[in-house]
């Protein structure tokens, strides 16, 4: 779970989405914030208010987000009227729905809700008044029609709390996705040849200092014997955790049924224009993947995520080399073509580069040098062979399509 997003007209939706917030670790926002804030698809607990028995902006937000649960806050007393407001707002049977008791003051109503409530509390109030056996919820929406009243409660949310400690999710949500839509069940379906993988559980989350030595043998693992005899990147992601050019925020680690499967850093970089500005991008890198699970799409996803996350954070363009079949895929081009120009060597195809802000690149035109970190094997080989000691000893191959 990535968030909880809401809609709010008279104030109870935002406290019971703050009071929620509070009990679960996620962060909380208005549907207008999320735009902002959530990347789309991220996985989310909407909130809204109920108006004519449907839950405002959930169509919205359905639309741009995965909404794994619903919460309808209304007049209603907690727990009832459910199927009523699946119904009206067209939630599918799969995903949770919740109703709240919110607080009720028609004068706290903002736009033609205000007038269109009033009517109703008058109609419904007097038939409501005028009927001999009430309800225990009857009478509970009389009192609130004729007096007001503060109904908002933490305990009200004791069911939503008892889902989502039972769907497993972690409490560090704010940072992490977890994937197990049906994208990823169309993955698992058997091809004729291939093992039966069961449904899976991906989390993409930071990377915290207890992972690093166990990603750091994954990354070993990922390129051993891959570009040269041996490897080097395990090193290099070592080395770059200490280095001001690295970005913390975007340092992540994949997770498969709780096992580590893969892992990508990003640094800082900038482009060296030919009027003598210089243009700060980035690039990212090691990306690994363990080697039982390439070629299976984890390293798109993974890929994908991390890069949603770099434009969040304000990224207009990444640079990378590699091969423009795989990172083609996900929006790379040549960046010749986009009139930056690789400085070891110009005319490289390999040389590749994505616009995360449209038009970012637009009247560029400079040179491109790889980050001085990559290098840290090359000016510090014997740390670097003081560092490979510490690890299992294994066999260096010169195989064919190195590069090295």
């Amino acid at each position: 779970m990535d968030a909880i997003i809401y809609t709010t007209n008279t104030g109870s939706t935002e406290q019971y989405a703050k009071i929620l917030a509070q009990k679960t670790g996620l962060p909380a926002y208005t549907l207008a914030e999320a735009k902002k804030q959530i990347f789309a698809k991220a996985e989310v607990v909407y909130l809204g208010w109920i108006m004519a028995g449907s839950v405002k902006g959930y169509d919205e937000a359905a639309k741009r987000y995965r909404v794994c649960a619903v919460c309808g806050v209304g007049m209603g007393q907690t727990g009832t009227q459910i199927e009523s407001v699946r119904k009206k707002s067209a939630i599918p049977a799969n995903i949770p729905l919740f109703t709240l008791q919110g607080n009720f003051d028609v004068k706290k109503l903002h736009g033609i809700y205000r007038p269109v409530m009033e009517i109703m509390v008058k109609t419904v109030g007097k038939s409501l008044a005028a009927k001999k056996d009430r309800t225990t919820e009857e009478n509970d929406m009389l009192d609130m029609m004729l007096h007001g009243g503060e109904r908002v409660k933490a305990e009200n949310l004791s069911a939503v709390l008892d889902w989502y400690s039972a769907v497993g999710v972690r409490q560090d949500q704010s940072t992490c996705y977890c994937y197990a839509d049906a994208k990823m069940k169309k993955m698992c379906e058997k091809k004729e040849g291939e093992e039966v993988m069961s449904e899976k559980n991906i989390i993409i989350r930071p990377e915290t200092k207890d992972d690093y030595r166990a990603v750091e043998n994954l990354t070993r693992e990922s390129f051993w014997n891959v570009y040269r005899p041996g490897c080097m990147e395990h090193y290099v992601l070592h080395c770059y955790r200490n280095d001001p050019a690295f970005v913390p925020e975007l340092d992540f680690v994949m997770e498969l049924n709780g096992e580590r499967i893969g892992q990508v850093i990003y640094v800082r970089s900038e482009i060296d224009c030919d009027d003598g500005r210089k243009v700060p991008i980035m690039t990212f890198g090691p990306i690994g993947i363990t080697p039982a699970y390439k070629r299976q799409g984890y390293g798109k996803q993974l890929l994908d995520y991390s890069m949603e996350k770099a434009r969040e954070m304000g990224a207009g363009a990444l640079a990378i080399t590699g091969n423009i079949d795989f990172y083609g895929k996900s929006g790379f081009v040549p960046a010749k073509t986009k009139g930056v120009r690789y400085a070891d060597d110009p005319e490289a195809d390999y040389f590749l580069i994505k616009e995360l802000k449209p038009g970012f690149l637009d009247g560029i035109s400079g040179t491109y040098k790889d980050p001085e970190g990559y290098f840290v094997c090359e000016k510090d080989p014997e740390g670097f062979q003081q560092f490979e000691a510490t690890f299992p000893a294994k066999e260096k191959q010169k195989l064919p399509g190195q590069l090295f």
